[in-house]
């Protein structure tokens, strides 16, 4: 039991290294969204505003992706297995189109900026099969989107979308 808490909890802390990490680099958003190689099949850095590094005035709404907005049920229950609503310690359906749908509704808040949970796919279970990857840090692979959240053409209609109201998105 120990073991697995301290696993997390060294989880988590690479996982923030990493976000910080990632908002020093212009490039890297688009990095672990698109991938490297030919694994990237749309690149999606012509979408990433250099002018869209963020500052000390900017308003940071973090959003749990899976728990926010439910706009497409297709990507829910992928496996069958991780989609148990009602159950928090499982996948909720939140994604991108949802987020997508909200993003008047996350700009009326005053916000500047929409730090989201990381993109990468997910296993969809933890080890013990206990709880689902719903908060995005059970990573699988980094250079595909995340299925429960939609896919990266939903994630690329996400940025675009937000960055024509004036949000920044951070992605990690």
């Amino acid at each position: 039991m120990k073991k697995v808490f301290k696993n997390k909890v060294v989880s988590i802390g690479l996982s923030f290294l990493l976000t910080f990490s990632l908002l020093l680099s212009n490039s890297a958003s688009a990095q672990a969204v698109a991938g490297t190689g030919t694994n990237a099949d749309t690149n999606i850095s012509q979408y990433v505003q250099s002018s869209s590094a963020l500052n000390e005035n900017d308003i940071i709404y973090m959003v749990l992706t899976d728990r926010f907005y439910d706009g497409d049920s297709s990507n829910n229950g992928t496996l069958n297995v991780e989609y148990r609503p009602g159950n928090l310690k499982y996948t909720q359906g939140g994604d991108w189109k949802g987020l997508t749908q909200k993003l008047d509704y996350i700009k009326n808040l005053g916000v500047t900026a929409i730090w989201i949970s990381p993109v990468s796919e997910n296993e969809p279970l933890s080890r013990d099969k206990s709880e689902s990857g719903y908060h995005g840090y059970f990573t699988h692979d980094y250079n595909k989107a995340d299925p429960h959240f939609g896919s990266k053409q939903d994630l690329i209609n996400l940025v675009s979308t937000a960055h024509s109201k004036g949000l920044t998105l951070v992605l990690i």
